[in-house]
């Protein structure tokens, strides 16, 4: 008998339950709906750039590949960005190349002096 008194308040409890879900589920949203809500676009974060100074291992028409001056293990390579054209660098030639940090894409690629 106590098992059957067991499952009977499981039962009505479960009922109860999914009444209290029907029932908070049912009630309307007071929302107003006839003004439209306005967000403001953020403006962008200025891109940072960086510099790196050395000098030209190997030049390809869709990348480089320079070797820092100030530390002659460190060696990189940029692709060109879309504006720039794929001119002829030397082996040895030192350049000066504007990227933005966190990416291997070089925007501006100039000549420097040796240092």
């Amino acid at each position: 008998m106590k098992r059957n008194s067991a499952i009977s308040h499981a039962f009505l409890l479960g009922v109860l339950v999914l009444s209290a879900c029907a029932f908070s589920a049912a009630q309307i949203s007071s929302v107003d709906t006839s003004k439209p809500i306005v967000v403001r676009n953020p403006h962008p974060p200025k891109v940072k750039r960086g510099q790196f100074f050395g000098q030209v291992l190997s030049s390809t028409p869709k990348s480089i590949t320079v070797r820092s001056d100030a530390n002659l293990m460190a060696v990189r390579t940029f692709t060109y960005a879309g504006n720039l054209s794929a001119s002829s660098f030397a082996y040895g030639q030192p350049v000066e190349i504007d990227y933005t940090l966190g990416s291997d894409v070089a925007l501006r690629i100039k000549t420097a002096k040796p240092r």
